[in-house]
């Protein structure tokens, strides 16, 4: 880390915390030269992951995307803007667990959509009526219940 004071690249540690549920470290650093004290926030950086899409498309994974798609959905009043980046870091935890470099799009839908149910219903509605296909109320049934 470069010092924002003296522009100086020497700094040390000198604590370091889990924070949002994991998905970001929180590190307070101090520089060596002019001692001056800094925070971080550091988050994995999951631009190696690759999304295969319904017609055999690969797409780098985007993490913007992932938040505009969620904001597009969420009703006006009902989440805040930080709920959101809640939301996205607790999918973004979720890919990284998969430990693969490769998702389809169909599986980074259900785990969007298993993150939004119990945050949101009315979130998780418009987000499943967006990202599928139905042609019977019987299709939209089973897959509320499938989730």
């Amino acid at each position: 880390m470069i010092c924002a004071k003296c522009r100086s690249p020497h700094s040390e540690v000198v604590n370091t915390r889990t924070t949002r549920g994991g998905s970001q470290i929180w590190r307070r650093r101090r520089c060596a030269d002019c001692g001056k004290v800094s925070t971080t926030y550091e988050r994995q950086d999951l631009s190696y992951i690759r999304v295969v899409s319904d017609n055999d498309a690969i797409t780098p994974y985007c993490r913007s995307l992932l938040f505009a798609s969620l904001l597009k959905v969420i009703p006006d009043s009902s989440l805040t803007a930080l709920d959101v980046e809640n939301l996205t870091d607790s999918i973004e935890l979720k890919i990284a667990s998969l430990k693969d470099d490769m998702i389809s799009s169909l599986k980074l839908r259900d785990l969007v959509l298993a993150t939004l149910k119990p945050a949101d219903i009315n979130a998780f509605m418009n987000y499943l009526v967006q990202h599928n296909q139905f042609r019977t109320k019987t299709d939209i049934n089973s897959a509320i219940k499938l989730y």
